[in-house]
């Protein structure tokens, strides 16, 4: 037998499909009172519940959205008229809108507020969500109504970053030089820097002569400060670096960090026993190394022995000594070479400081050891891949279509796949279903992923994948993100209804035809109701089916359709409605269907 109550608005619920007159809707929802209502209720009153929300933390200047849950316990539908956070909702950090409550709400049946948390400070934020429903009569005017209010509450939490030292070496006093602070971003929104000064510098030997940073900076990046050392006199020397960074247009995110920079001024009297030349490797790949020299020559009058090299300020060991060709002795005015090599293991910059110690014999035949220093600098840049998706087809809601994504490594060394994901509206409807990037992805070479599309909704779906590859060097794993956008394209199941005959049928008289149902989708469907309307849907009645359990793809089941004429003689029109659900869809999702009824009054 075909179900009672209000198909319009049980489907109405379920999925945005056209909804049927005003007058089926009337019916309906006047035949929908018959259905058992909570004991104790009163078909006067207007009784719903709500479900509270709790966001957790969410990053300032960024929101989130979360449903509460409306389950109607009146007797009767009963319809959205408002949702509000209460007046004490501090910098209007909650908003709420009617979600898919947007028809009628049958009794026992539920629909979805959509409330967002944008938190505008720090810690818990909390206010009272009040909704409001009621009965419409058969006008759709607003007859009785309740309101009814829950807890709605989240964690503000501000974004972070990391801001790193810097190293501007020996400098000789009133000589300049340099040191770089790198500013990373280590939360998951774009930060801006909105400031940056220097603390500590009693002798204004240190400012900021360059800034790197984009506006913003994406998570995961990094920029530099660079600052100018000008010693005033011997000896070490620092200053403190505080730098601030916000969400842009968010002042409640603002977030600082410090740092230290430091530096030694040296002598400038006299010629020096030997020089240095600076090392720049520039950019390097991380799990790649790269090679370079720095010059020793000899400045002075005497001979000189090479006695011994360091590196400083090498905590990520990216820096080391490979070698020098130095002769014994280092004739006056001559020069060797000190191999360094450089392999960076994260994408970061790397400043470090090449110490080498010489001795000679001065003239009062004294064995004297002397030391100078200079600056190593390089960066490590991550590996490189591309994504590349294939194309979709249109695929029907309650099926599958696959399709792949190629990772190709255009880069100098191996990458290890590590992880999909899938950010976007609807991030079920897609999922890795295979992959082939089990080993190592050799430079040069490509593997697959294996994808599935799964529609949930009507019409074009858009989604971003994420794939993740790692590689490891000196224990440290370093993760490489790439992205892509995915389309695809949902579409409702078929079916077909055939029209019913009737014979010529005086007044007052009943007879049945059967209305055909063809499955002609290539998914399972289910049958849900069938109604009648039309300005002769009095004459009609839907009474039997033996439409029960699945549908398959290319089945059939009958709807019986009665006639029975009570007006004069003439040519009877209505309109028989079929409503299915998709088989395997939760929340359930529906699709309907028409046929013209024409019958005759004898």
């Amino acid at each position: 037998m075909p179900r009672r109550g209000n198909l319009e608005s049980r489907q109405a619920h379920r999925t945005p499909l056209a909804r049927a007159g005003g007058v089926l809707s009337a019916l309906l929802a006047a035949a929908a009172m018959l259905v058992a209502a909570p004991a104790g209720a009163s078909s006067q009153d207007v009784h719903f519940t709500l479900t509270p929300i709790f966001f957790g933390s969410v990053v300032l200047g960024t929101s989130s959205t979360q449903q509460s849950i409306v389950t109607n316990s009146s007797l009767q539908p009963i319809y959205f008229i408002s949702a509000s956070p209460s007046p004490t909702n501090v910098g209007a950090e909650f908003h709420a809108s009617q979600g898919s409550c947007t028809a009628a709400v049958l009794p026992g049946t539920s629909c979805d507020l959509s409330v967002v948390f944008a938190p505008n400070a720090k810690g818990l934020r909390a206010s009272t969500l009040f909704v409001r429903f009621g009965f419409h009569d058969l006008s759709g005017h607003v007859t009785r109504a309740a309101t009814i209010a829950t807890r709605i509450q989240g964690h503000g939490t501000p974004p972070t970053f990391t801001l790193s030292g810097g190293s501007a070496g020996s400098v000789k006093v009133l000589g300049y030089g340099s040191a770089s602070a790198t500013i990373t971003n280590t939360s998951i929104v774009p930060l801006t820097v909105h400031g940056y000064h220097l603390s500590n510098d009693g002798d204004h030997d240190w400012v900021i002569t360059a800034n790197t940073c984009p506006a913003p900076v994406l998570p995961g990046g990094s920029c530099n400060l660079v600052a100018t050392f000008h010693p005033h006199r011997l000896g070490a020397d620092a200053a403190t670096l505080t730098v601030s960074m916000l969400v842009a247009g968010t002042r409640a995110s603002l977030v600082s960090r410090q740092s230290t920079l430091r530096g030694t001024g040296v002598s400038v009297s006299g010629n020096p026993p030997f020089v240095l030349s600076s090392l720049d490797f520039g950019q390097v790949t991380v799990g790649t190394s790269a090679t370079g020299t720095v010059v020793l020559t000899n400045t002075s009058t005497r001979n000189e022995t090479f006695s011994a090299d360091a590196i400083n300020d090498n905590a990520s060991g990216a820096y080391a000594v490979t070698g020098e060709s130095c002769p014994t002795p280092i004739a006056p005015a001559t020069s060797c070479d000190i191999t360094i090599s450089y392999a960076p293991a994260a994408e970061v910059t790397h400043n470090a400081a090449l110490v080498v110690r010489v001795s000679y014999v001065n003239s009062h035949g004294v064995l004297v050891t002397v030391g100078a220093q200079t600056s190593l600098s390089g960066r490590g840049v991550n590996p490189t891949f591309t994504l590349t998706p294939s194309t979709f087809p249109v695929t029907t809601l309650g099926s599958t279509s696959n399709g792949t994504v190629t990772v190709t490594n255009t880069s100098l060394v191996p990458l290890t796949y590590f992880l999909t994901t899938f950010q976007g509206s609807d991030p079920d409807a897609w999922a890795q279903s295979g992959s082939t990037c089990t080993a190592p992805i050799a430079p040069g070479q490509s593997c697959t992923l294996a994808i599935a599309f799964s529609p949930h909704q009507q019409g074009v779906l858009a989604i971003t994948i994420q794939v993740t590859l790692d590689l490891t060097v000196r224990t440290h794993t370093q993760y490489v993100l790439r992205r892509a956008p995915l389309v695809g394209r949902g579409k409702l199941p078929t079916f077909t209804i055939s029209s019913p005959s009737f014979p010529a049928t005086p007044r007052g008289v009943a007879v049945s035809a059967q209305a055909t149902i063809t499955n002609t989708s290539a998914v399972s469907l289910s049958y849900d109701a069938a109604g009648i309307s039309g300005i002769n849907a009095a004459a009609f009645a839907v009474t039997a089916t033996t439409c029960s359990g699945l549908i398959g793809p290319g089945a059939s089941c009958q709807v019986t359709v009665q006639f029975k004429p009570l007006g004069a003689p003439g040519i009877k029109h209505a309109q028989l409605k079929v409503i299915m659900l998709i088989a395997g869809l939760s929340p359930h999702i529906t699709t309907s269907d028409n046929r013209q009824l024409t019958a005759t009054e004898s």
